[in-house]
């Protein structure tokens, strides 16, 4: 699992991009969603069950994870 620094979303509200990958038979398959809201927007190789858990991993733990995006410093800043 990787993730983006913090933005400001639609609503106004801290988010981040999440975004998880594996390997299976040597193909690369990937899901990405966007906190704090816990969707799934894209994926390739994902069954519907395995979405449905990792939405319900992103509700269960978007506040840690926005927490750790956070600590993300945005080299963009520094320019």
């Amino acid at each position: 699992m990787t993730y983006s620094t913090p933005f400001k979303g639609e609503d106004g509200k801290k988010s981040c991009r999440v975004r998880f990958e594996r390997t299976v038979a040597g193909q690369l398959q990937a899901a990405e969603g966007l906190l704090p809201r816990g969707i799934i927007e894209k994926s390739n190789g994902y069954s519907k069950e395995e979405i449905a858990q990792l939405e319900e991993y992103l509700k269960n733990h978007s506040q840690d994870i926005l927490n750790l995006a956070s600590s993300i410093k945005n080299p963009l800043l520094n320019m």
